[in-house]
């Protein structure tokens, strides 16, 4: 539970489908000529929309976090109950 508190607040993930997001920038700097000489940010990012996201890296994100990805809501409750089960006899 103690991660639920970090998460971000359902405002800011409706900006992002209503296109209002607006992560920071790349500052690109440019010759007189037009040529750009050097490109400075923080973060590099690359918006796209669910349709542009490369369905390999979909199946490979889903297939390290949860082969039942798509069969539940987003809580795998056997998952959980059986690591419940497992840190019991173990004692964790």
């Amino acid at each position: 539970m103690w991660s639920a508190v970090r998460l971000p607040r359902v405002t800011c993930l409706k900006s992002v489908r209503s296109k209002t997001y607006r992560p920071t920038v790349v500052t690109e700097i440019y010759a007189d000529d037009g040529q750009m000489v050097a490109s400075f940010a923080l973060q590099r990012r690359i918006l796209m929309t669910f349709e542009q996201c490369p369905r390999i890296l979909y199946n490979a994100v889903s297939s390290i976090e949860d082969q039942h990805f798509e069969d539940h809501w987003g809580i795998d409750f056997p998952r959980i109950a059986g690591a419940a089960y497992r840190n019991l006899l173990k004692g964790t």
